[in-house]
């Protein structure tokens, strides 16, 4: 989950290779949208096959990325993304926080 998350991170804010980008992409404004999109989500792919295919880095990345709170997602830096990941991810593992 770490290095998906990551990756995801560099994507989008630093800097990757055409064929890591072009398997992500922004999630559309609804049209009913009340107002609690963040406008950094991003688009979950459907799949075929749950087994095979959910584990894809263009459908886990999105999935993962958008379960993620605001602030871990706005980070301004690497260094600050990985602090608040790994914060994150210990309470996952250990119980006191679900996301």
């Amino acid at each position: 989950m770490f290095k998906i998350l990551l990756l995801v991170y560099m994507t989008l804010y630093v800097k990757a290779p055409s064929y890591v980008s072009g398997l992500l992409r922004a999630k559309p404004a609804g049209r009913y949208s009340l107002g609690s999109d963040s406008p950094d989500l991003l688009a979950v792919p459907r799949t075929m096959f749950k087994t095979l295919d959910d584990r894809a880095f263009a459908k886990a990345g999105p999935s993962l990325w958008n379960e993620l709170p605001v602030d871990t997602r706005r980070a301004a830096s690497v260094e600050t993304f990985k602090s608040h990941l790994k914060t994150l991810l210990f309470r996952k593992a250990f119980g006191s926080l679900r996301f």
